[in-house]
């Protein structure tokens, strides 16, 4: 290509660009646009002084090489569209775009070939007689036409390939199967058993047989082998790579490579067998489907078998491998978790000498020495229970085999099913048929609402599974009624059955040495009797169940009344480390999805494919172990730092007289006559919450409900209201986003504007469908709000909740009785507005107190400052919530806009002033009375709405806080007078509370911060200790694990036995080679020779003891001598 080629095609590529593209349209208008477009700021475009140059010759090469230039400057000024930026994904589709038109002829060149029709070259010798081209095969990769006799000469080991045999009539190829071609003596051929593909020579027939392949349904001829000691059918079929459909003189097979790609599918994408049959009978002919013998009565039948015998080769039962591990039951097909104790396999040196004093939580901890605080969880089982609907089984009368049962012989996953159903109908007889779950909690009463109907016409109404925190299912039990305790209590006993063998007794080293703790999502309920019930069904079981500790799932907790969040509230558990329990529901997304089918199957088969999906689940999860391991090793390690600069700081900014007065409170939980207490608590006595007025409208509403008031089936206002008022939080926040000044050039914004936008368009739809029911006289409103052509984000959308509407509209619209509700939901809304706004303050001070006191360094300053951002912007959040809120309630006619007396006045940056508690008196301090703020709100500092768990603010911008440690200015400074203290901090509602009562309220609210932080710090520094046990008992049991293949090698008598085995020892020990790995990435290594587990715990927890001294007494000097 010449220079003005050259200048030509990037002229083009540049227009073309320029065209489409609204941006560059506009730079491409006449002179006068294009000189009004460009900025100050920019350049002109080169030797036109920022206009182009008119061309006098348009063949002049110069002119166009400066029209080139002109060109390519637009291009490179014009600020890139959204559109113009290509992922790597539409530009490889352009890329197939472009030459789609090739890639079309080279799939359609493949329907014929320029050989046929020409001389075979097996005709080259002068014995052969001259044959044609006119055979070829597309499941070979290049094959070359051929004749006939060569196709079947190439394909004595690949009989089911198709031949595609040219019609010299219609001129295409045609698929034949290879009983229709003849060989060099025109006898037929045949599917040859035996003798490397060749025909038997003692065998003279053929008989007909239908061999099912990946590629196809082939209705062939089959030759047996006939020599003596020939074996049998069954036999020949297996050593040739096909699996008879029955074992009686069998006339259908399936190959190896068939049966293998579909259980690969049937386990990775839930396809059905009914599906993959389907599709291979197309393959044969997607057009004369019906004219295909469909093998599939006896496809699914072989699959099952297929299924158990790929678990038993696996799981090492093929090969006699209970005698090298008796700690597991006999015939246990089961994946066992790498990273959960393994008694009697797996034991870290010194994991089960945990010193007695290390094993018993104490109730007080020494702020200075955490060491004491150890052991539980080292050596921890943790497991979850949770029941599933969906893996439900019809009641098919009449049509079900009541013969069928599991192949698996309840060596799986699920009990043995004729015994498990025995037991039950013991139980169940025992305790009476209509057994109910017992207790007052508010779960437990939602749980009992819902409908019994639907379980109508099924025989099995759903399973509980037992999984342990790694989400390896442990075990798994139908439930032929609600979620009775009968059947969670046989789903934990299956699961301790995994360790302890029935008739055993319980080894005295899971006793003593490892510790069980339960999440379920009614623990408080099903745990009071729960040892009572064992003596009775399973006691060999009861000493387990006796020391074992329960917690609530975190999602679940806040549907709990408030006694069961600090009972059972994980946070609150000590030794728990992060396991916050609702790793159960991570199975079911996947197990769901064989419900479809599983439910029509017969029981014995239900059973067998449910077994097959739990194992390669297991599987999974232990391919994948190692890399989430050190995910969460990650993850847990600069949580815990985090977590402990927070806690040291709030005890730096309380001060040690008040700490180490709280510090000889108890953690424990304690039940008292009037309730309990908890040091995680903080009493609501006085002041109203958003979440207390909730709960206390949900509960009149089932009140109302149960007096027959209102049908309990109908709408709950209170709770559409609730929902009402968190997407206008979640709209808030999204537009905090969308504002969000520095990131808005960055991708990863444009993403999260997307995901916050398309969850609130999910969100606000489904709340819509219940506003129809709840409010159906603006039903109008509502489709002219759907049907507006607005440009206005959905984050802007309005919700009509009462408060959008005016007074006359709300008494027209009947809207009256819903405005009462939302005005008590918005009261508490506006006192959790203020409480979070009082805690971000409170950490502003010791964050500014920080970054002017210590912070130094440049990147110690930065840091600082960031924090310090991040915390101005959080409060900017919640003043915003205020502000929106305050609206509300003066649009609702709670509160009046300008009543000087008002409970909620106007909030400004001024009012979230207080006095910086780490400083020291100050002049005017005697004039400035402290807050006794906490008075209009139970504070729960850094507490969320759910009342559960500290939380990580949200980020945001807006207006900075004034605070006296910062932006105050001091008289000395100003000469003006000192700011007074924001209207937040002060006594509000007086005559309600005493002085004492307001000091008392800001000091509990002080202490339950201070208590939950280190909680959360503790939670977090177990977890840590805890993934490092796990990860070393990961490579500890691969590498056992492979010398017990080894092992079993030795004694194999059979060659692919052994061969097998080998094979499965040196996948297991590349598994723990590649497990070490990983672990040394995350900056961590296996014991030396002669170290302990415990003694690496207590080194590490003396550093932390001796780090958290220095700066606690580091800290305490700088308060005391302030620079």
């Amino acid at each position: 290509m010449d220079t003005r080629e050259e200048i030509s095609e990037h002229r083009t590529t540049a227009g073309r660009t320029a065209f489409h593209d609204p941006a560059l349209k506009t730079y491409l208008q006449p002179t006068a646009a294009i000189s009004s477009t460009v900025g100050a700021g920019d350049s002109a475009p080169p030797e036109t002084g920022g206009q182009p140059e008119v061309a006098s010759d348009t063949n002049d090469a110069n002119v166009e090489v400066r029209e080139l230039t002109f060109y390519l400057w637009i291009v490179s000024h014009v600020p890139k569209t959204t559109s113009q930026t290509q992922t790597r994904t539409s530009s490889v589709l352009g890329d197939f775009s472009d030459r789609m038109s090739d890639l079309l002829d080279y799939l359609l060149a493949h329907h014929w070939d320029a050989l046929i029709g020409t001389t075979c070259s097996c005709s080259a010798a002068d014995t052969q007689p001259t044959r044609t081209r006119t055979v070829t095969c597309h499941n070979c990769r290049q094959y070359t036409v051929s004749c006939e006799v060569c196709w079947l000469n190439a394909h004595k080991k690949a009989p089911t390939h198709w031949a595609q045999v040219w019609d010299p009539k219609s001129e295409f190829f045609v698929p034949h199967d290879i009983s229709r071609l003849c060989d060099e003596n025109k006898i037929s051929a045949s599917v040859n058993l035996g003798h490397g593909g060749d025909p038997c020579p003692h065998a003279n027939s053929t008989i007909e047989f239908t061999l099912v392949e990946p590629n196809g349904v082939h209705s062939t001829r089959l030759r047996l082998c006939k020599c003596l000691n020939a074996p049998d059918r069954v036999a020949q079929l297996m050593r040739a790579g096909f699996f008879p459909a029955t074992i009686r003189e069998p006339s259908t097979a399936f190959s190896f490579e068939l049966l293998k790609d579909f259980h690969m599918h049937h386990l990775e994408s839930k396809k059905s067998a009914y599906d993959y049959m389907g599709a291979v009978v197309r393959l044969t002919d997607n057009v004369f489907t019906a004219d295909i013998s469909n093998p599939y009565e006896a496809f699914h039948r072989v699959v099952q078998v297929w299924g158990v015998l790929t678990a038993r080769k696996r799981s090492g039962q093929a090969l006699g491998i209970d005698a090298l591990m008796p700690h597991r039951p006999k015939g246990s097909m089961r994946v066992y978790c790498p990273a959960c104790p393994q008694p009697g396999f797996v034991k870290l040196p010194g994991s089960d000498q945990v010193p007695e004093e290390l094993r018993c939580v104490p109730g007080r901890l020494s702020l200075l020495c955490l060491m004491t605080w150890i052991s539980r969880h080292i050596n921890q089982m943790a497991w979850t229970l949770d029941g599933n609907h969906h893996l439900n089984k019809y009641e098919k009368a009449g049509r079900s085999d009541p013969d069928s049962v599991s192949l698996w012989e309840g060596d799986g996953y699920i009990p043995e099913d004729a015994e498990y159903k025995a037991k039950m109908q013991h139980i169940n007889a025992t305790r009476g048929q209509q057994q109910k779950i017992e207790g007052d909690c508010d779960y437990l009463k939602a749980a009992q609402k819902q409908k019994f109907a639907k379980f109508k016409g099924l025989e099995v109404t759903g399973v509980v599974n037992c999984q342990c925190e790694h989400v390896f299912v442990l075990s798994s039990v139908d439930m032929h009624a609600g979620e009775r305790t009968c059947y969670s209590d046989a789903a934990l006993a299956s699961a301790f059955f995994m360790y302890v063998p029935k008739g055993s007794g319980v080894p005295a080293e899971v006793l003593r040495g490892i510790e069980n703790i339960g999440s379920y999502d009614m623990a408080c309920i099903t745990t009071v009797n729960l040892v009572k019930r064992f003596i009775d069904d399973y006691p060999e079981l009861v000493p387990l169940v006796t020391k074992m500790r329960w917690g609530i799932p975190a999602v679940h907790c806040p549907n709990h009344k408030e006694q069961c969040w600090f009972e059972f509230g994980t946070t609150y558990l000590v030794c728990w480390c992060h396991f916050f329990g609702e790793t159960a529901e991570h199975y079911w997304a996947g197990a769901n999805q064989i419900g479809n089918f599983t439910r029509q199957m017969n029981a014995g088969h239900r059973h067998d494919v449910l077994n097959d999906h739990h194992g390669d689940w297991n599987w999974k999860k232990t391919i994948r172990l190692p890399g989430q391991l050190l995910s969460d090793l990650r993850d847990a390690k600069e949580l815990f730092h985090s977590m402990r600069a927070a806690f040291l700081n709030l005890s730096v900014d309380f001060g040690s007289e008040r700490t180490e007065e709280w510090n000889r409170l108890s953690r424990t939980f304690q039940r008292t006559d009037s309730g309990f207490n908890s040091v995680y608590r903080h009493e609501a006595k006085k002041l109203p919450s958003k979440d207390a007025v909730y709960q206390a409208l949900m509960k009149d509403e089932l009140h109302r409900a149960e007096a027959a008031l209102r049908p309990i089936e109908g709408p709950l206002s209170v709770s559409f209201i609730g929902e009402g008022l968190k997407i206008r939080d979640a709209q808030r926040k999204c537009r905090q986003v969308v504002q969000e000044t520095g990131r808005d050039h960055m991708e990863s914004h444009a993403k999260e504007i997307s995901l916050r936008r398309s969850k609130l368009v999910s969100r606000i739809g489904k709340w819509r469908r219940q506003q129809l029911e709840v409010m159906p006289s603006i039903a109008d409103k509502l489709e002219a709000t759907a049907s507006a052509d607005s440009e206005s984000a959905i984050e802007d959308e309005v919700l009509w909740l009462p408060s959008d509407f005016s007074l006359e509209d709300r008494v027209r619209l009947n809207l009256t009785e819903l405005a009462s509700q939302e005005i008590y939901l918005r009261e508490g809304e506006a006192y959790d507005a203020i409480r979070a706004i009082k805690s971000v303050t409170r950490q502003l001070d010791v964050l500014r107190r920080y970054q002017r006191d210590r912070a130094r360094a440049q990147e110690q300053n930065s840091r600082a400052l960031s924090e310090i951002h991040t915390a101005e912007n959080t409060q900017d959040l919640h003043i915003a919530h205020y502000t929106e809120t305050r609206v509300a309630l003066i649009a609702l006619g709670f509160i009046a806009e300008k009543d000087p007396n008002t409970q909620f006045p106007p909030l400004s940056r001024a009012d979230t002033f207080r006095k910086a508690t780490e400083d020291g008196r100050n002049v005017g301090d005697s004039r400035r009375p402290d807050g006794d703020a906490f008075i209009r709100a139970g504070v729960r500092a850094g507490q969320s709405s759910s009342g559960m768990r500290l939380e990580q603010p949200e980020l945001g911008e807006g207006d900075k806080t004034s605070t006296r440690s910062s932006t105050i200015n001091t008289d000395r400074q100003t000469g003006k007078k000192t700011k007074g203290q924001g209207w937040i901090w002060m006594p509000m509602g007086k005559g309600k509370m005493t002085d004492d009562d307001m000091r008392a309220w800001l000091e509990e609210g002080d202490r339950v911060q201070w208590f939950r932080a280190e909680a959360e710090m503790l939670r977090f520094k177990e977890q840590l200790e805890k993934r490092e046990v796990e990860f070393l008992r990961v490579i500890d049991s691969h590498t056992k694990t492979s010398k017990v293949w080894q092992d079993l090698a030795r004694q194999q008598e059979r060659p692919g036995n052994a061969a097998y085995a080998r094979r499965q020892a040196a996948m297991w020990s590349n598994m723990a080679t590649d497990a070490n790995g990983k672990l040394e990435k995350g900056g961590y290594s296996l014991l030396a020779e002669g170290e302990d587990i415990v003694s690496r715990v207590l080194s590490r927890r003396a550093e932390q003891d001796a780090y958290m001294r220095e700066y606690l007494t580091q800290a305490g000097s700088d308060s005391r001598n302030p620079s």
